[in-house]
């Protein structure tokens, strides 16, 4: 919310700040990948951004562990907005706001679920392998890919890098142990 009212005290902010190909590529501001996660288009944008985040950012906290969970959030937020950016190298690319982060989040949410299936012997692992991954994805489609200037690409992403390290970072955990017994707020 500060970033949005800072906004709108000084509008030149969000030029300076938003996620912008050709200053990514040309310029090398690699920094806007992370900074545009703070800005916002609008009140509503703010709104949905925030009532997203959260449920999604204290569902990874609660799962992850505080100090973990926001580094995994923001270093998969970063890279799906770097892979995002990089999908439009050569054009006129710009986008802005947190929801990558949220769908960051959801895909961390998921690839640890996912993991934590393909490690138990269940008889039927496959088929529960397969419902975390579905569930995540119905989310991405049904709150992430439509509407007058929704950013799919940058929502995919985010989602996709937060599936991959939720699922990498899983690993990492199983092997000191905490896979299916993690305590949270332990790193």
């Amino acid at each position: 919310m500060a970033a949005f009212w800072a906004q709108t005290k000084w509008p030149r902010l969000t030029d300076a700040a938003l996620l912008d190909s050709r200053r990514v590529f040309d310029q090398g501001e690699w920094w806007r990948t992370g900074s545009a996660l703070w800005l916002h288009g609008d009140i509503g944008h703010l709104v949905s951004n925030a009532g997203g985040g959260f449920l999604v950012f204290s569902a990874v906290v609660a799962t992850f562990g505080l100090g973990a969970g926001w580094r995994r959030l923001v270093a998969s937020a970063i890279a799906g907005n770097g892979v995002a950016v990089a999908l439009h190298h050569g054009e006129a690319y710009r986008s802005l706001g947190a929801s990558t982060a949220v769908f960051a989040g959801l895909g961390l949410l998921v690839g640890r679920a996912v993991r934590v299936m393909n490690h138990s012997s269940h008889p039927y692992r496959w088929r529960a392998l397969m419902v975390p991954l579905v569930a995540g994805l119905a989310v991405l489609g049904l709150f992430g890919a439509g509407g007058v200037n929704i950013d799919v690409l940058a929502h995919a992403t985010g989602f996709g890098a937060g599936l991959a390290l939720g699922f990498i970072a899983s690993a990492a955990s199983a092997g000191r142990g905490r896979l299916l017994q993690h305590e949270p707020g332990k790193e």
